[in-house]
């Protein structure tokens, strides 16, 4: 674990104002509690995976592993969040941009998995 903060003030008894975001992705895994009710995060941790993570089989062990071993994963959070940070991404100029096309466009920078959802934003 490269990161551990729990503030003192942490208590499950407030946990309908606690919301929980987590962060995925192939180099580490990263969660936080932000309590609504002092408006401050109360835990902070950050974990650097056992192995190096190459695929999505691997990842997903390793994200098992970090929920079956920290408690504070184990609690029922009201409210959570989480992203999946993809090296995966392309740019395509307006010019030249089809929707039916996304796919061809990412599959040419990327492999893509059969699971994977192709999202795409216009950025001005």
């Amino acid at each position: 674990m490269l990161l551990n903060f729990v503030d003192k003030s942490f208590d499950v008894k407030r946990l309908t104002n606690y919301r929980l975001s987590i962060q995925i992705n192939l180099n580490g895994f990263s969660f936080c509690v932000f309590d609504i009710g002092f408006s401050k995060h109360v835990l902070l941790r950050n974990y650097q995976y056992q192995r190096n993570v190459t695929n999505y089989d691997e990842l997903v062990d390793e994200v098992e592993r970090i929920f079956s071993t920290d408690s504070y994963l184990s609690i029922n959070y009201p409210h959570c969040a989480w992203i999946y940070i993809s090296p995966k991404h392309t740019l395509i100029p307006e010019k030249f941009f089809a929707k039916e096309k996304i796919k061809n466009y990412l599959e040419f920078t990327s492999p893509i998995d059969d699971l994977d959802e192709i999202h795409y934003k216009q950025i001005n």
